[in-house]
């Protein structure tokens, strides 16, 4: 398998292609990339070029950091998906934004990868940042320990949306907010199928910041964020009674609930369960333990 290690002054550590670069197409496969790093953005892949794409193929990233934004991958501009397929990335780090993945007006698709123990020490986006309106998909992956200051996995912004599809999402953590997800400006989160174990946040989805309680999953810091969907999804809050139930849409202000499904949500100081039913939306506070009583209570 081949290996490589670099050192770059300014941005990616293995391989550069800037914005006047004709189309550009780069293929990695079986190899093993780590201890790379780069003084500003992208640890080992720094593209910035419109007609660029790239595919990783049952490729390892590990230890590579970035001064700046995207450990592994920083791709701003470009009109193809990133295409990753049966990767391991683990223990990446940036400082300010994608201790994986930084995308701007680009998208990404990871398949069958294992994403673990990545940070962003300094702010946005554990896993992945995504701004200016960039998609990332993650499918039949494992997001396990990654950190940021906001967005244990990802931070979104300017529009972007992510998806997350059959997909582990364990123990991640935010110094502030957004233990596994943290939105902004109208960005969206779409998921199905996936599971959720409690990170360790002060939240890991709020409506927004004047809430009357906090609620778990995805920090939406202004109303626009559009919706949480899901279907058959199990949360599963590791310091509680309470093992699983069904995760559907989340109240966030111009989104919708999906019917049908119900929320469990775990805040600093209280609980909440949110159903979505065709005869209207119901509300229940409380601790675990007195859920039923709460709830008729609220009736």
């Amino acid at each position: 398998m081949p290996e490589a290690r670099a050192c770059a002054d300014k941005g990616g550590g293995v391989v550069y292609v800037e914005s006047n670069a004709m189309r550009v197409s780069l293929v990695l496969s079986s190899s093993s990339l780590w201890n790379n790093t780069a003084r500003s953005s992208g640890g080992v892949f720094h593209v910035t070029a419109s007609g660029a794409s790239l595919q990783l193929k049952v490729a390892y990233f590990s230890s590579n950091h970035a001064g700046e934004r995207g450990a592994v991958l920083f791709m701003h501009g470009t009109n193809a998906a990133t295409v990753v397929t049966n990767c391991s990335m683990i223990a990446n780090s940036a400082l300010i934004g994608g201790g994986v993945l930084e995308l701007g007006e680009a998208s990404s698709i990871v398949t069958a990868s294992t994403l673990s123990n990545n940070a962003c020490d300094g702010c946005e986006g554990g896993v992945v940042n995504l701004v200016g309106g960039a998609k990332a998909e993650f499918e039949d992956c494992v997001l396990h320990s990654n950190f940021a200051l906001y967005g244990g996995v990802a931070f979104l912004a300017d529009l972007s949306h992510l998806g997350l599809d059959r997909s582990s999402v364990s123990g991640n953590k935010a110094r502030n907010n957004g233990g596994v997800v943290y939105a902004t400006d109208s960005s969206s989160l779409v998921s199905q199928n996936s599971t959720f174990s409690h990170s360790g946040a002060p939240s890991l989805l709020r409506a927004d910041p004047y809430a009357r309680w906090p609620l778990a999953m995805v920090e939406a810091e202004h109303r626009e964020v559009s919706q949480l969907s899901a279907a058959r999804q199990v949360a599963q809050p590791e310091d509680e009674k309470q093992s699983w139930m069904e995760l559907g849409g989340v109240p966030l202000e111009g989104g919708h609930f999906s019917a049908h499904n119900t929320w469990e949500g775990a805040g600093t100081c209280s609980w909440a369960v949110v159903t979505a039913a065709t005869s209207g939306i119901e509300v229940c506070r409380g601790f675990p333990e007195t859920w039923e009583t709460a709830c008729a209570a609220d009736r």
